[in-house]
């Protein structure tokens, strides 16, 4: 060996010596649930130069959150953190149990740690044991363990209710070629249960809740449970944040007792986009005969077909369009009201019944031009004084509507 490789050998030994020297700062990291039981997704407390206690959320990061659960033995990181005050309460270390324990209540403050770190020494904080941080804001963190992860490409998304009988609307069934069990319904948000409607064959979820809060007639019922030995048999689904696809979710298997059938996903889905879009606004348009682009719209002018704005909730489009003729005078006094024309008793007609040269609707020509159809099939109010035309009912028209234009309402407040 020459005295250089020798040299290198003994440099690399001392780099890799005092490498493990600094990270001895940190000694071990824990996760802690309320009951002060070790686990994976829990408040973290860490040993730094021989302090214990918790990690206040100053400063705090992803990239942070993942050495941290590695210093815990969770060498995949965090899947996600928070702090005590966005936490479930059994997640959280109450102070007692810290005091029972001898800790203090925080080791690190203001910590945070560059993307090229790779241990914990080579993050700032301050100095250990010092804060002025309160109890909710310690770390609560919920680490990735790879034998914990459970695959689903194998089931298929059922949605059942009653005795099996799919539908709609009922309980969701992951059906395997082994087995099939249930999904724990206790910490899935909108969008995840959306993706579990979309995999059972549906485009939109309408509602979804545990099981315990439906009717039987809305789930699996309990005779079926126990005929076909279902149970929870997935907990914790998480989806990333834009996901489209449950395959790129991930998936805890459920332990013993952890989430019984009461707590399962259940779920109403649909294909009807109309579910998704509300009314924010009804006035009164018409156009000069022969000006049919769209700012040739005159609106708000005291007379006019009657002309509805609807959007989307998911997407923010919207759509304007007719409403059709009814008879109702408090809707009718109503749409008036909303549009700044305080007529009890408007005239009504039926569009087709007002001249196209009169301009005083929404001609034939520019509802072709704009492809205008009809956006609600109902409108009833109560009322006929609401000035919010939301409050009233109404049915976004579906695209199978197929109204005469020359039906839709045309009022004179």
């Amino acid at each position: 060996m020459s005295a250089i490789t020798a040299f290198l050998l003994f440099a690399l030994v001392c780099s890799a010596y005092a490498d493990y020297n600094r990270n001895q700062k940190f000694q071990w990291a824990e996760l802690y649930d309320s009951e002060g039981k070790a686990t994976s997704w829990g408040t973290v407390v860490v040993s730094a130069s021989g302090t214990v206690g918790m990690v206040c959320d100053d400063g705090m990061r992803d990239h942070t959150a993942d050495l941290l659960c590695q210093l815990a033995g969770f060498e995949n990181g965090a899947e996600s953190w928070g702090s005590h005050y966005n936490s479930a309460a059994d997640k959280r270390l109450p102070t007692s149990i810290i005091s029972q324990r001898g800790w203090s209540l925080y080791a690190l403050d203001d910590i945070s740690c560059p993307s090229y770190a790779w241990f914990l020494y080579q993050c700032s904080y301050n100095a250990v044991g010092s804060h002025d941080c309160s109890w909710g804001e310690a770390i609560v963190l919920k680490c990735r363990s790879e034998e914990e992860g459970m695959d689903i490409d194998d089931y298929s998304v059922q949605i059942q209710r009653g005795n099996g009988v799919m539908d709609f609307n009922g309980t969701v069934v992951l059906n395997g070629t082994r087995s099939d069990g249930l999904v724990c319904g206790t910490n899935v948000d909108a969008e995840t249960a959306e993706l579990f409607c979309n995999a059972a064959g549906y485009r939109y979820l309408v509602h979804y809740d545990v099981a315990a809060n439906y009717s039987s007639s809305n789930k699996l019922s309990c005779d079926r449970l126990k005929d076909q030995e279902l149970s929870v048999i997935v907990d914790d689904v998480y989806c990333p944040t834009n996901t489209t696809d449950l395959r790129d979710c991930r998936f805890r298997a459920s332990e013993d007792g952890e989430c019984d059938v009461d707590m399962a996903l259940v779920v109403s889905c649909t294909n009807d986009e109309s579910k998704h879009w509300e009314l924010t606004n009804v006035t009164l348009a018409y156009n000069q005969v022969g000006s049919h682009d769209e700012w040739d719209l005159v609106r708000n002018n005291g007379h006019g077909t009657v002309w509805a704005t609807i959007r989307n909730k998911r997407t923010g489009e919207e759509r304007e369009g007719l409403v059709p003729y009814t008879w109702n005078s408090y809707t009718k006094s109503s749409i008036c009201y909303s549009a700044g024309r305080y007529n009890r008793w408007p005239r009504s007609w039926k569009t087709g019944a007002i001249s196209a040269s009169s301009s005083r609707k929404v001609s034939c020509g520019y509802n072709l031009d704009n492809n205008v159809g009809y956006v609600l099939s109902y409108l009833y109010c109560s009322s006929p004084y609401y000035n919010y035309i939301s409050l009233c009912s109404y049915e976004i028209a579906s695209d199978s509507y197929n109204g005469s234009m020359d039906d839709a309402l045309w009022l004179d407040c």
